[in-house]
C-alpha cells in the first residue's frame, strides 16, 4: 500500500530553490530521455517560502505510452524511505517531456489533481529559452491549483519563473 505524503507546506505560493548540482542531475535526466520520459522525485528541505531542492532521484517509468510516465509503487516507497534515511522530504515529482515544452498536457493536469506532491517537468528547449540551469525549459506546478510556481538557481538572488505559456506538454 503506498503512504499518503503530508504536503511539505500548505501555502500555494511556495517556491523552488534549486542547487546546482540539482541543474545537472536534470540535464543528465533530459539526455537519457531520448525514446522515453524520465521521472522521479525532487528531494530536499521544505520552507515557508521556498523549498531547498537538493537531490533528485529518477525512477525508472513503468508507463506503457512513450509519452507518458508512471511511478511504479514499489520504487515511490522505496525513494521516500531514502529520502527520510537522509533527512530529506519530497518536495515535487519530476518528469521530463519529449517535446520542448515543459507546459502541463492533458493528461499531466489530470495527474496532477490527484497527486500529493508539486509537480516539476523540464523539457529540452531552444538555447534562446533556456532556464537558468541549462539549456532546458523548467516549470514547476501547484499540486492543488496546477498554477506555475517559481523556481530559482541557487545562484541567482531573486526568485524567477520561466514565462508560463498554454502550450501543450507530452
Amino acid at each position: 500500500m503506498s503512504r499518503e505524503l503530508e504536503p511539505a507546506v500548505a501555502s500555494s505560493n511556495v517556491g523552488f530553490v534549486l542547487m546546482r548540482d540539482v541543474c545537472i542531475q536534470i540535464e543528465m535526466a533530459l539526455r537519457s530521455a531520448r525514446a522515453r520520459e524520465a521521472c522521479g522525485f525532487l528531494l530536499g528541505q521544505p520552507g515557508e517560502v521556498e523549498h531547498r531542492v537538493v537531490r533528485l532521484v529518477t525512477v525508472r517509468n513503468v508507463a506503457e505510452e512513450v509519452r507518458a510516465f508512471a511511478v511504479s509503487s514499489h520504487d515511490r516507497e522505496r525513494v521516500l524511505q531514502f529520502a527520510q534515511d537522509e533527512g530529506l522530504a519530497p518536495l515535487a515529482l519530476f518528469h521530463t517531456h519529449l517535446s520542448p515544452s515543459a507546459g502541463l498536457s492533458e493528461k499531466d493536469r489530470a495527474g496532477l489533481r490527484s497527486s500529493d506532491l508539486h509537480w516539476c517537468v523540464a523539457a529540452r528547449a531552444p538555447v534562446d529559452s533556456a532556464g537558468a540551469c541549462g539549456d532546458f525549459a523548467l516549470r514547476f506546478y501547484d499540486r492543488h491549483t496546477a498554477r506555475e510556481l517559481s523556481w530559482r538557481d541557487e545562484l541567482l538572488p531573486t526568485g524567477r519563473s520561466e514565462t508560463a505559456g498554454a502550450d501543450a506538454g507530452s
